[in-house]
C-alpha cells in the first residue's frame, strides 16, 4: 500500500532522534514521492571552505574531512560519511557574502556576542568549478521569509514555487519540499546533533541514490541571508574544483565590533592546475570584504 508523503512526515515526527533511530528514518525516507528542484551550477562557479585553523594550505588539508573522523551526524552527513562542505553566492554577487557566512559559520567569539572580545585565525580556501555541477535545492517559502539580501536564495524559491504550481497534486511536492527545507534550516544545539539525522539522511540519498552531485539550502548561522551552502561528493570535489587559492585570515573583535582581514595567501604555479602541490606564500595586508 502506498503511504502519503504526510503520512511518512507525520511518523518522522513521532521518531525520538535521541535514540539516533537511523535504520527507520533511512525507511521512512525512502517512501517518500519526491520531486526535487535541481539547479545547475555552472562552470567557472566560485565556492569557498573555511577552517578554523592556519598553517594549512595542501588540497587534502583544506578538502572534505576524512570519513572516519565524522563520528556524528552533521547537516548533510551521517557519521562515518563526509562531504565537501562550501559556500556560494549568487554568481554577480561579490565574494565578501561567502566570507561573512564562513565567518558565522565558524567564528566562536562572534557567536557569543558583542562583548566578547577576542583574535581568531582561520584558513579559507577558494575553489573554482571545472564542469557543471548539479545541485538539489531545499529553499521552500515557509524559511527564511524575512531575507532581504540573497539573490541565490530568491531565485530558488521562485522555482519551487513555480514548480510546486504543476506537480504538487500528483507528487505532494510542496508538502514534502516544505518538510525538508525546514530540516535544513533548523538550527541545532552542538549537543543535540542527532536532530540532523533527517536532514543527513535525505542528502545522503539524493546523493548517493541519484545523478546529483550535492545538496544547497541557506545558512541557518547567517539566518538565510547573502549566500547558501553546498554539500558535494567526495568524489566530484576531487574531480570538479579546482583549488585556487588559499588564504588565512584573522578576524578581531574588541568593544562591540569585529575586524576580518587577510595575513597571508598561498598561491599556486599556473601549471598546477589541480593545485596540489607548487604552493608560494605571499604576506599581505588587505581587507577582507574588498576582494
Amino acid at each position: 500500500m502506498e503511504v502519503s508523503n504526510k503520512e511518512i512526515i507525520e511518523a518522522l515526527k513521532r521518531l525520538d532522534l535521541s535514540l539516533y533511530p537511523y535504520d527507520e528514518v533511512k525507511r521512512l525516507i525512502s517512501q517518500f514521492q519526491p520531486k526535487i528542484l535541481r539547479i545547475t551550477i555552472p562552470e567557472g562557479s566560485v565556492i569557498e571552505r573555511i577552517r578554523p585553523d592556519i598553517d594549512v594550505f595542501e588540497r587534502k588539508d583544506v578538502s572534505y574531512r576524512p570519513a572516519d573522523k565524522n563520528v556524528n551526524p552533521q547537516r548533510a552527513t551521517l557519521p562515518r560519511k563526509t562531504a565537501f562542505y562550501g559556500i556560494i553566492s549568487h554568481i554577480k554577487d561579490p565574494l565578501y557574502k561567502n566570507r561573512y557566512i564562513a565567518l558565522l559559520e565558524a567564528s566562536k567569539i562572534y557567536k557569543q556576542g558583542p562583548t566578547c572580545n577576542g583574535v581568531e585565525h582561520y584558513t579559507l580556501s577558494r575553489w573554482v568549478t571545472n564542469a557543471p555541477i548539479g545541485l538539489a535545492v531545499f529553499a521552500h517559502q515557509s524559511v527564511f521569509q524575512g531575507v532581504r539580501d540573497n539573490a541565490l536564495l530568491d531565485t530558488s524559491k521562485k522555482e519551487l514555487n513555480e514548480r510546486a504550481s504543476f506537480i504538487d497534486d500528483i507528487f505532494q511536492f510542496d508538502e514534502y519540499m516544505r518538510f525538508v527545507s525546514e530540516q535544513f534550516a533548523e538550527p541545532v544545539d552542538p549537543t543535540e546533533n542527532y536532530k540532523y539525522i533527517i536532514s543527513a539522511t535525505i542528502a545522503e540519498m539524493l546523493m548517493y541514490a541519484s545523478n546529483l552531485d550535492g545538496v544547497m539550502y541557506p545558512s541557518v548561522q547567517a539566518v538565510g541571508e547573502h549566500g547558501m551552502n553546498v554539500a558535494l561528493r567526495p568524489d566530484i570535489a576531487d574531480n570538479k574544483l579546482v583549488l585556487v587559492d588559499v588564504n588565512e585570515l584573522e578576524y578581531t573583535q574588541k568593544d562591540g565590533e569585529g575586524h576580518l582581514r587577510f595575513t597571508k595567501s598561498s598561491i599556486p604555479d599556473l601549471e598546477d592546475i589541480h593545485g596540489y602541490k607548487h604552493w608560494s606564500y605571499v604576506n599581505y595586508k588587505r581587507n577582507a570584504v574588498a576582494d
